[in-house]
């Protein structure tokens, strides 16, 4: 096992083109550019890790970054699903306004992200593992099409989660997603940061941007040794929500009663899921500390090579995982469970270390943010907001914000508000415009729907207004079915 390793989502800056002050590492401004590392996971929760309360598995490398910069302590993705959440990571734009709205679709060729917006600034960009965002449910490496900003993107590959992945005496590479690597040189995690350092080391003395896209914590839950035994599937907990019946006929709380693929109902989703659970838990926990190894393996690479103190670095992921609770595994769904994520900062010299803010933040502002940490400006048209005002501490996180996200799955297309205090969902599947209605002050397990309070009434009223003008200003399609069905 690597001694004190750390994996996150991180973007590796790589000058490709000849902006003013390029060679020596200045912007326009005589400033020196920070280099860029973005560590980002497939599927982790924010509720596993250490610096977000959770208490299950130990991350103190992930927590060691917290503790050095920003922890943004409610993140949503725009949607909980991989190629859309990504999307718009990359571009700060919604769903309906990349095009990715579903996974294996591509996104619009023609709208800048944050890469190409860096490399036109001097720096040089490199992205190793999961892209999914060219349009291919085929397995490949490399980018199709447009290169989106990125120049090195070798290390890419198209979509899929591999367990294995070993490069031939002929210089062909072999993937596997049943066999999980038996050595940390193979195991996807350890092979992506291993890329990340390289491309680093090639560019440290130049503005650089690389982004680490790690494909776990992802199905299948397995990974390699001796991460896989870490944890005993007799210690893990059961999510109470898993266990609960809510008084609600609204689809997510019975959600785990559709059927089957065999066509028939599923009628012990809940019983089953309760004895599966505790081994499934247990290597997701073993995929997660893998991770933060690897995050500390980065950052003693960075530290050493006297790089940590100019180096802008995040982690993040593309959504979460339901992991039992409300009788689900993975994402796709508007609970906390899968739609917020971990989102740590650090910005040497602008950002205080320990700083946290409650402030509503979203994938989409990830764009503008990045921009700013790196002292730069973009003409780029983005539905994302520049929140380092927030995480530098110059605005009070306490001052709100409301965030918007959405599901297109044709078996059930929904969209949702959430602010600090409530979470309003509707979906196609909802009878006669009824939503759900969550007070996330007094129901942080989602259990109770208050939708038809009387005492809530003014909250939807509010929050259904809210929506509509979303899906209205972002030409969202969910909007026909919206007008004829929901009253507002």
């Amino acid at each position: 096992m690597y001694p004190g390793l750390i994996l996150s989502n991180m973007i590796g800056l790589a000058a490709a083109g000849t902006a003013p002050g390029a060679a020596s590492g200045q912007d326009m401004a005589g400033k020196e550019m920070p280099g860029i590392l973005i560590i980002y996971c497939d599927q982790l929760a924010a509720w596993t890790l250490g610096c977000y309360g959770g208490t299950e598995i130990k991350t103190p490398n992930i927590d060691s970054l917290a503790a050095d910069g920003v922890i943004a302590t409610d993140f949503f993705c725009n949607s909980p699903l991989s190629t859309p959440s990504r999307g718009c990571w990359m571009t700060g734009l919604y769903p309906s306004e990349h095009g990715a709205i579903y996974n294996h679709h591509a996104m619009h060729q023609d709208v800048p992200t944050f890469a190409s917006e860096l490399r036109k600034a001097g720096y040089v960009t490199g992205y190793g593992g999961k892209w999914h965002l060219d349009g291919s449910d085929e397995y490949h490496w490399g980018i199709k099409g447009n290169d989106m900003g990125w120049t090195y993107h070798q290390w890419m590959y198209s979509s899929g989660h591999p367990k294995t992945i070993r490069i031939e005496a002929d210089s062909s590479i072999t993937v596997s997603r049943k066999h999980v690597a038996a050595h940390a040189e193979n195991y996807p995690t350890d092979f992506f940061a291993g890329k990340a350092i390289e491309f680093i080391s090639k560019h440290k003395d130049k503005p650089f941007c690389y982004m680490l896209s790690i494909p776990d914590p992802h199905i299948p839950y397995s990974v390699r040794a001796p991460y896989d035994t870490l944890y005993k599937a007799s210690e893990m907990k059961i999510p109470h929500s898993l266990l609960s019946s809510p008084e609600s006929s609204h689809y997510f709380h019975n959600y785990t009663k559709c059927k089957d693929k065999a066509g028939k109902k599923a009628k012990n989703n809940a019983a089953r899921l309760e004895q599966e659970l505790p081994a499934i838990k247990a290597r997701y926990f073993g995929m997660i500390k893998c991770i933060d190894d690897n995050v500390g393996r980065i950052v003693c690479f960075l530290k050493e090579n006297g790089l940590y103190d100019n180096t802008v670095i995040v982690f993040s992921a593309d959504h979460g995982d339901m992991m039992g609770e409300h009788g689900g595994l993975g994402k796709s769904v508007p609970f906390d469970g899968a739609s917020r994520v971990p989102f740590i900062m650090r910005c040497p010299d602008r950002i205080s270390p320990g700083t946290k803010t409650d402030r509503m933040m979203s994938s989409i502002d990830f764009f503008p943010t990045l921009l700013d940490a790196a002292g730069l400006k973009t003409k780029a048209k983005v539905s994302g907001h520049d929140m380092m005002p927030w995480l530098t501490g110059r605005k009070a996180s306490g001052d709100g914000g409301c965030v918007f996200f959405r599901s297109y799955y044709k078996n059930y297309p929904w969209v949702a508000a959430v602010t600090k205090e409530y979470k309003l969902i509707y979906g196609e599947k909802d009878p006669d415009g009824q939503g759900l209605l969550i007070d996330r002050k007094k129901d942080p397990e989602e259990l109770e729907n208050r939708f038809n309070d009387p005492e809530y009434a003014e909250v939807v009223k509010s929050l259904t207004g809210k929506i509509r003008k979303y899906l209205v200003k972002h030409n969202d399609p969910h909007i026909e079915w919206f007008e004829k069905n929901v009253k507002y």
